[in-house]
């Protein structure tokens, strides 16, 4: 993970997390630097997000507006799921009335995948 440093907020520098947050975020960064730079990868990527429905309005509901999340396990609970289909689960969620959906995606901890998130946000028109 990169050296600590100050990233101006509305509250403060960013100070990053330790313990199990911090064990995600150096992974993250890992993964992120292991993946390079190519520049078609992010543009491909901008260009996906581009399409997603607005998460912002998605939430402005006037009933109850629910975030349902897809995954397969936890770092604190260890496995919930792991068989677990996450088109079949973003299918269920959305039929069931989710406003918007969470798929974890990081590997180690939660068993998800990159993968997970691109077939869920062709599969159902919920951000």
């Amino acid at each position: 993970m990169p050296e600590t440093q100050a990233l101006s907020v509305s509250k403060g520098p960013w100070i990053p997390p330790t313990g199990t947050l911090g064990g995600l975020v150096a992974a993250a960064y890992a993964r992120a630097a292991a993946q390079g730079g190519d520049a078609s990868m992010w543009r491909d990527k901008a260009e996906a997000a581009a399409k997603v429905p607005s998460f912002r309005n998605a939430l402005r509901r006037d009933d109850v507006a629910v975030i349902a999340e897809i995954k397969r396990r936890s770092p604190s609970k260890g496995s919930i799921n792991p068989d677990l289909d996450a088109v079949t689960q973003a299918q269920a969620y959305s039929s069931a009335g989710a406003a918007a959906l969470s798929v974890l995606t990081e590997p180690a901890r939660f068993a998800g995948s990159t993968e997970d998130l691109s077939n869920v946000a062709t599969s159902v028109d919920v951000p």
